[in-house]
C-alpha cells in the first residue's frame, strides 16, 4: 500500500502501530504468513512480530510503504488493498504483497 504524503503516513502508523486508537486493536499479519495475498486483520495486542510494521519512504515513487517486519525485517512485502479494479474501494480486503511499483 502506498501512502502519499508524510502526514497521511503518520496517521496510518501513529500510536504504536494501532489501526484504531479507540478500539486498541492492532494491524496483524494473519498466522505470520509471509506470502503474497496473506490476509491482514485487526487483533488484540499480543506482542508478536506479526503486529510490527515498518514505515519506509521510496524516493523513486515519492510514496511511503508499510512493510511487515515478518517479511525481511520490514523490507519485503507491504500492505496492499486487494481491489478488483484499478483503485481501492471501500471494504476491499487488506493483504500482504510484493511491491509492484
Amino acid at each position: 500500500m502506498k501512502v502519499n504524503g508524510e502526514a497521511a503516513a503518520a496517521e496510518v502508523i501513529k500510536n504504536n502501530n494501532r489501526l484504531n486508537v479507540s478500539s486498541g486493536k492492532y494491524l496483524n499479519l494473519s498466522r505470520a504468513n509471509d506470502a503474497d495475498g496473506a490476509n491482514v486483520n485487526v487483533f488484540t495486542n499480543d506482542d508478536t512480530p506479526e503486529e510490527t510494521w515498518r514505515l519506509r519512504y521510496n524516493s523513486s515513487t515519492d510514496a511511503y510503504y508499510i512493510g511487515s517486519m515478518v517479511s525481511q525485517n520490514g523490507n519485503g512485502r507491504v500492505l496492499d488493498a486487494a481491489c478488483g479494479g484499478d483503485s481501492p474501494q471501500m471494504y476491499d480486503n487488506i493483504q500482504l504483497h510484493s511491491i509492484s511499483g
